[in-house]
């Protein structure tokens, strides 16, 4: 749900990480948030393996909780 500070808040948890923030897309449907992040792994200018990405969601959770 949309709530005060929710694109800062995954926008940091993805800079935090580490991430090139390349783009991003952002909605807001109702009370629904729509966003999304295109972003590269900075030390190869790849996608993420599953390795960082795991973690990442972990991160991504709780920065909308």
């Amino acid at each position: 749900p949309d709530a005060p500070a929710v694109l800062y808040r995954l926008s940091h948890a993805l800079t935090t990480a580490g991430l090139d923030v390349r783009s991003a897309v952002v909605a807001t449907l109702g009370h629904e948030v729509v966003d999304v992040f295109y972003v590269l792994d900075p030390e190869d200018g790849g996608q993420l393996s599953p390795e960082r990405f795991d973690p990442l969601k972990t991160e991504l959770r709780a920065a909308l909780s």
